[in-house]
């Protein structure tokens, strides 16, 4: 399999979404995936196919669990980018963790403090500016990483699996 070669509105943007989506949902273990792909006006045309201007999959999980991924470089929308997670038990939507116990919903403001202290940023942040120095602190050994190698390799599983669904317009088994 050759990896790095596939990537349009999903693989090169909306990626990190649905990483991020997966990873607040406790990085269950894919089971399955399909997906559907539009290359329409393709910037890149390699030898693995034209890179998507809009895709959109369904991940099945262990545990009965679900996530879907619409994603389009032509949005031609102001909307922003939205993640929300809805469960059995409460969802996380706009900012807001919402949960449903003894016949009652609560809600709460999702903006924990962060349980380590980052460095002033220069003047001009870079956009992973965070990431790089918690990157950096886990390789020193100061805190753990936030993901784990097996995450990041089931992860890549779970990407190879929407763009083989979409290629062959069948919902793909993961082992």
């Amino acid at each position: 399999q050759v990896y790095g070669q596939k990537g349009g509105a999903l693989g090169q943007h909306a990626s990190h979404e649905l990483d991020m989506a997966w990873w607040w949902m406790g990085c269950p273990k894919p089971v399955w995936a399909f997906a559907a792909r539009h290359a329409v006006y393709p910037v890149y045309d390699g030898p693995e196919g034209p890179a998507e201007d809009y895709f959109s999959g369904l991940v099945g999980l262990e545990g009965g669990m679900t996530i879907q991924i619409d994603c389009s470089r032509w949005l031609h929308s102001d909307t922003p980018t939205t993640v929300e997670l809805y469960g059995r038990d409460g969802a996380v939507t706009g900012g807001k963790i919402s949960r449903y116990e003894d016949g009652v919903f609560t809600t709460e403001e999702a903006d924990a403090p962060l349980d380590i202290s980052y460095s002033q940023p220069p003047e001009s942040v870079p956009a992973f500016y965070y990431e790089i120095e918690r990157f950096a602190m886990a390789v020193e050994g100061l805190v753990e990483p936030e993901v784990n190698s097996q995450d990041a390799y089931q992860f890549m599983q779970i990407l190879d699996a929407l763009y083989d669904s979409a290629k062959t317009g069948d919902k793909v088994e993961m082992e």
